[in-house]
């Protein structure tokens, strides 16, 4: 059997399955703790990603089977927790805040949730042939920590959540126009946010990413706009103040904080006023691998493999 020659659209010539799984497929594990009925599903997710060399909309059948999956597992989870069945009468919909309501889901937009019930209904009823592919690869990955999640400590997600949503609004207390002082080094910035907090590690790590402005191109279809530049720091502690942030880290401190002098505040408003809402659209991803994506999504994978 040969590849599937849809997959031609977007390789450069053909591909051994050997380089294709490794290249193409996600790197996708469940905890040791899930339901084996949950993992036995999940096995049958990756086969399909594993064949769609052979047949490209095998990968679609994945997305929609990860989906499904995704309900199996709050059914299951639900009954391990209440001893008693979820109440068939209800929506998914319900089922999946009740979930969320008692912090059980790591998800800090609400409209994501609402987003996993569009595709869910989009996919169990189309109108149209669709081929989605690889572009469908982040519902893969936000399934699996959805899955993985259920089975985490409670305590330590709860302590995680509450957290990361203090940082997340002491830096919108700032303002949004900041600077971010490292090494000595003032680095203008059109986007600082803390995307994960690690507090499973020893000691406890917190990653921030910081956007700094830089000089582009006119021409706003080159590929430096598709890979904006950005400053991955980790800190082993956050020490809030009024209008100040200070990352402690392992060498020195990095502190973030409202732009203050008038040539730097001049500086930074000319750059958003001619790069700013292409840059914003953007703001919360990095480029990895080529490819674009949520920094957040990478490190609770990371974290739910320790």
């Amino acid at each position: 059997m040969k590849m599937d020659p849809i997959w031609s659209v977007f390789l450069e010539g053909d591909m051994s399955h050997t380089t294709f799984l490794k290249q193409l497929i996600p790197k996708l594990d469940l905890r040791s703790e899930v339901h084996t009925d949950i993992k036995e599903n999940f096995r049958v997710v990756m086969k399909l990603l594993e064949h769609s060399y052979y047949e490209y909309r095998f990968y679609d059948v994945a997305v929609l089977k990860s989906v499904l999956l995704l309900e199996m597992a709050l059914k299951i989870r639900y009954r391990e927790v209440n001893n008693k069945q979820w109440n068939p009468k209800k929506s998914l919909k319900d089922l999946i805040y009740w979930f969320y309501e008692r912090k059980f889901l790591e998800v800090y937009n609400q409209k994501y949730l609402d987003s996993l019930i569009s595709i869910r209904n989009h996919a169990m009823h189309p109108a149209e042939l669709t081929i989605h592919g690889t572009t469908a690869e982040p519902v893969l990955k936000n399934i699996i920590n959805l899955i993985n999640g259920l089975y985490e400590g409670a305590e330590l997600r709860e302590e995680r959540m509450d957290r990361t949503v203090k940082i997340g609004a002491a830096i919108k207390e700032i303002g949004d126009d900041l600077i971010c002082i490292l090494k000595e080094k003032r680095i203008l910035c059109y986007r600082i946010w803390m995307s994960f907090f690690n507090n499973k590690s020893q000691p406890h790590q917190f990653h921030f990413y910081i956007k700094p402005i830089v000089e582009l191109p006119e021409d706003q279809s080159s590929k430096e706009w598709g890979i904006l530049p950005h400053i991955h720091i980790i800190a082993n502690d956050v020490i809030l103040h009024p209008q100040k942030i200070i990352l402690k880290t392992n060498s020195d401190d990095v502190i973030i904080q409202p732009v203050e002098q008038q040539e730097e505040v001049d500086e930074l408003k000319k750059w958003k006023d001619k790069h700013g809402k292409l840059a914003f659209s953007l703001a919360q991803y990095i480029c990895v691998n080529n490819q674009i994506t949520d920094p957040f999504g990478i490190h609770l994978r990371d974290f739910n493999q320790e």
